[in-house]
């Protein structure tokens, strides 16, 4: 029976990138480049076929797939661009791990990225390969053109009176804040008050005060993106009626481009 096999490096690896627009957008803001981006490896997997037939559902294909740590201090990264080409992936034998298959180019992964809660740092994918690295191979190089999208043009709205009770929704300005649902507690744990932000600017930031003006614990999550709509959950931890609630959001979206070229070492 073969058997799959799976590595995960974590290493102190930084290789530090200029962060660049593009060559008009540094001319008009300088800007650009104050800012440094740092991409390191955060995890790689390898998984080799399986011929066994009792696991119908795992290893159809040997695979590939590796994880990558950007940091971009100063930003507010929102996701990848669909453009972000992976122009070579192969191990220090030669053999290239790109997809057989050339009816598509590779591409970092869009979907599936995890962005931390700050915006600051992103963990970015790509896992477009149907091959393992050649025998006696020790390490894997990754390179390519990723093009983060991130917030631009902060705003803050102004305080808008919003009781959170069950159903409750409102318009502040073109985001729509509405409550999906109160989680009724147990053993005396309290109610939460799930909640989300939807339109077509990407939330940073939510505050809420309560009728006597005290600041409101929210536990928010990064903002996701779907059919042209942006999205952002958060919990407050208890029900506040008569409160007030203050969104910070960026009117416009603009692109970092971050040019990579990383050494994955598998230490075999």
């Amino acid at each position: 029976m073969s058997r799959a096999v799976l590595m995960t490096a974590f290493l102190a690896l930084t290789a530090t990138l200029a962060l660049a627009d593009d060559k008009k957008e540094e001319k008009k803001d300088d800007k650009t480049k104050e800012g440094k981006v740092t991409v390191e490896p955060a995890e790689l997997t390898v998984g080799r076929k399986m011929e066994n037939k009792q696991f119908a559902y795992y290893g159809f294909s040997d695979r590939t797939a590796v994880k990558l740590l950007v940091s971009a201090p100063g930003k507010a990264l929102l996701g990848v661009d669909p453009d972000s080409p992976v122009t070579s992936f192969q191990d220090d034998k030669g053999n290239s791990l790109l997809p057989s298959s050339t009816f598509f180019k590779p591409k970092f992964d869009q979907f599936g990225g995890q962005l931390s809660n700050d915006l600051a740092s992103m963990l970015v994918s790509y896992s477009g390969t149907d091959k393992r690295p050649g025998k006696g191979a020790t390490k894997l190089t990754l390179k390519g053109d990723l093009v983060l999208l991130g917030g631009a043009d902060e705003k803050t709205t102004e305080a808008k009176k919003f009781d959170f009770a069950e159903k409750s929704e409102a318009k502040i300005g073109e985001l729509t804040v509405r409550v999906t649902n109160i989680f009724k507690g147990f053993g005396g744990s309290g109610d939460t008050v799930n909640c989300d932000v939807r339109g077509p600017n990407p939330v940073k930031k939510i505050s809420v005060t309560d009728a006597d003006g005290k600041e409101v614990e929210v536990t928010s999550y990064p903002p996701g993106h779907f059919n042209k709509e942006w999205s952002k959950g958060f919990t407050l931890k208890k029900p506040a009626k008569e409160a007030k609630i203050t969104i910070t959001y960026f009117s416009k979206e603009e692109k970092v481009k971050v040019p990579v070229d990383v050494t994955f070492d598998l230490g075999l």
